[in-house]
């Protein structure tokens, strides 16, 4: 089986400790927070939350169309703050 680009840069950032996993870990995250992944399978008022913490810090999110679970192959992930500014251009250039 093949598996995607984003994928595969996820599971290198993930590797190198580059990502912040859930909410509560990047609301009380106090450096630099780059970009934001936000599961396709998130609730509604969850996702308003993110957006709205991420217009306070400035920060770039992506809604993807799958779940993050099936791409980094994980129980109930729905954020992921990548922390690593090398990472972020190629995360946000990849199609699912």
């Amino acid at each position: 089986m093949l598996k995607s680009k984003l994928s595969g840069y996820l599971g290198l950032a993930i590797r190198s400790n580059s990502v912040l996993f859930g909410f509560d870990n990047l609301k009380a995250y106090k450096k630099k927070v780059y970009c934001v992944l936000i599961s396709g399978d998130v609730q509604n008022k969850l996702e308003q939350h993110i957006n709205n913490l991420c217009e306070e810090r400035n920060i770039t999110t992506k809604k993807l169309k799958n779940s993050l679970d099936d791409l980094i192959k994980t129980n109930n992930c729905k954020v992921i703050s990548i922390i690593n500014k090398n990472f972020v251009v190629p995360i946000l250039e990849c199609e699912e």
